[in-house]
């Protein structure tokens, strides 16, 4: 099993923070932000298994990917997954401060 790092539980804790807090875009940073984040944290943490994923939708178009470099693929999908758990907070920060 995986250790959740003092990053992730900083994220997690702003996420859960966010859900609390009371506004009138609260019902769309709860429908929206909240499955973008958990998306962000599944593409970080499991990178091949979202490629095995994203392989298979492929199949089914009759398309068929393959990565040059599977060791640069699973970084950027990590990269990609963090900046996507970033943005969401920055954003969802941006929207309450802004208030």
């Amino acid at each position: 099993m995986k250790k959740i790092t003092a990053g992730y539980k900083l994220l997690i804790l702003v996420v859960l923070l966010l859900l609390f807090w009371h506004g009138p875009v609260r019902l769309v940073f709860v429908c929206v932000a909240v499955p973008a984040f958990l998306f962000g944290y599944f593409l970080q943490s499991q990178p091949l298994k979202m490629f095995e994923i994203q392989k298979r939708f492929y199949a089914r178009l009759n398309w068929r990917i393959e990565p040059i470099s599977l060791q640069k693929e699973i970084r950027n999908t990590k990269v990609m997954g963090w900046g996507l758990m970033v943005f969401v907070v920055v954003a969802a920060l941006f929207i309450i401060l802004r208030d």
